[in-house]
């Protein structure tokens, strides 16, 4: 008898893989095999596992510590066409782990298309025209339109500067008596040479004289438009704007955050996430002329580094104490607003402190 044993041919019909693991099992080589490759998508029957999905991005604050009506209202203004987001303290507080008082939303939409999406809706104010929208239990959630800051505009409102139009004759005739020039013609009219001595009765007539009349005219005018200027107080907010011209508006960084419940992302144009990390208050812009904007705005930073243990910035703090003498101009009933809550805030000794 022969001891060498002659492998046996593995049985027909097999798959390959299970053709291959017979014929190492009959030659006594190892089992491992690589795991099958797919060759199209499985049928409908199979039972081989599937790849697990991978798991969506968390949202950036949790769903279930927002309020439910702020962010249905958000979604349906989003499924209209409109823009819309979360802004300011609900979303600050939240990042910080604390409960918002009240839920503010900014969107693209214009008060009255606000109105026509929400029948529980209502119009108010005239200086910053906003929209309320009202839930059961006296819950109201204002909606404002994005804008933009009415100071940057007088920038844009500057034409451009274009090149002097050649003067007239009457012009040129005028200024040739005043220096006392030869006659101009006058362009062809049949009128021919005018002479420089028939004006003489409009340069000598009796008033000031022309040239320091035009100069005390001149300085009065830049006069006016330096103090004019100068005054950065903002007595109308309804100009429109976008998202990115709404956060930079707005008086702090940390109050320039946006929330997308759609993506659960927050919106930082402001770097106001940076100034949440570090414990700052810190003005959007330049801070002296956000505060000669609103002096309200130092009562403002006061109550929020007071209730969140912040630091104001150096520079915003150096604004708010050159802005003291300009709060007699801003609004009474603003005033007492901002300074019932100071005081019923809970924060009124460390307020005061500061």
């Amino acid at each position: 008898m022969n001891d060498s044993t002659t492998p046996m041919p593995p049985p027909a019909g097999l798959a390959p893989n299970e053709s291959a693991r017979a014929e190492a099992v009959a030659t006594g080589q190892p089992t491992e095999l690589p795991a099958p490759v797919s060759t199209g998508p499985a049928e409908a029957g199979s039972t081989e596992p599937s790849a697990p999905p991978e798991p969506a991005a968390a949202p950036d604050l949790d769903p279930a510590r927002l309020d439910a009506d702020a962010v249905r209202t958000v979604l349906r203004m989003r499924q209209n066409g409109y823009p819309s987001y979360l802004v300011g303290g609900c979303v600050r507080d939240s990042l910080l782990g604390l409960k918002p008082k009240d839920y503010d939303i900014a969107t693209g939409a214009h008060p009255n298309e606000v109105k026509s999406l929400f029948r529980n809706c209502r119009l108010i104010g005239r200086r910053f025209r906003l929209a309320q929208v009202y839930f059961k239990g006296g819950k109201i959630l204002e909606v404002a339109t994005f804008r933009k800051n009415p100071t940057e505009l007088v920038e844009e409102a500057s034409p451009a500067s274009e090149p002097e139009a050649p003067p007239d004759a009457t012009t040129q005739l005028a200024m040739a008596a005043i220096v006392g020039e030869e006659p101009v013609e006058t362009p062809a009219s049949g009128t021919g040479a005018v002479a420089v001595g028939a004006l003489a009765p409009l340069v000598a007539s009796e008033g000031p004289d022309p040239e320091q009349a035009e100069d005390a005219i001149a300085s009065q005018v830049a006069d006016e438009d330096d103090e004019e200027a100068a005054d950065l107080l903002i007595t109308h907010d309804n100009v429109f704007g976008t998202e990115v011209e709404d956060a930079r508006r707005r008086d702090f960084t940390i109050n320039g955050l946006f929330y997308d419940p759609a993506t659960g992302k927050v919106i930082d144009y402001v770097r106001g996430l940076r100034d949440l990390a570090a414990r700052e208050i810190r003005t959007i812009g330049d801070p002296e002329v956000r505060m000669r904007e609103d002096p309200v705005r130092l009562l403002r930073a006061v109550r929020f580094a007071s209730k969140l243990k912040f630091d104001i910035e150096s520079r915003t703090y150096a604004a708010m104490e050159a802005a003291v003498e300009d709060l007699p101009r801003c609004s009474a009933p603003r005033l007492l607003e901002e300074t019932f809550r100071l005081i019923r805030g809970g924060v009124s000794a460390p307020s005061l402190r500061l």
